[in-house]
């Protein structure tokens, strides 16, 4: 069923036109034209979850296998940034 009229859409949304077909798409930054380099990578870290999630022998996938996943890095309390150098003046 085609849209009638095209609707503006201020998020990151798709008017679904057929089971599998967006018909249009927006970034949040406005119609500057080029994807969205954060909407692209929050896409791949999905697709990501989902391949885990699919391929897990457990029901749920715990939070440590969801952030071994996302490649999410823990730092101690008080311990620098990643690249920071370290070094306070």
């Amino acid at each position: 069923m085609p849209c009638a009229e095209s609707v503006p859409i201020t998020t990151l949304e798709a008017a679904v036109v057929g089971p599998e077909e967006v018909h249009h798409v927006v970034s949040r930054r406005g119609p500057s034209g080029g994807p969205d380099p954060v909407a692209l990578i929050e896409i791949d870290l999905y697709g990501e979850l989902m391949i885990a999630a699919s391929s897990a022998a457990e029901e749920r996938l715990s939070t440590d296998r969801i952030d071994e996943v996302l490649r999410v890095v823990r730092r101690q309390r008080g311990e620098p940034p990643e690249g920071s150098g370290g070094a306070e003046s």
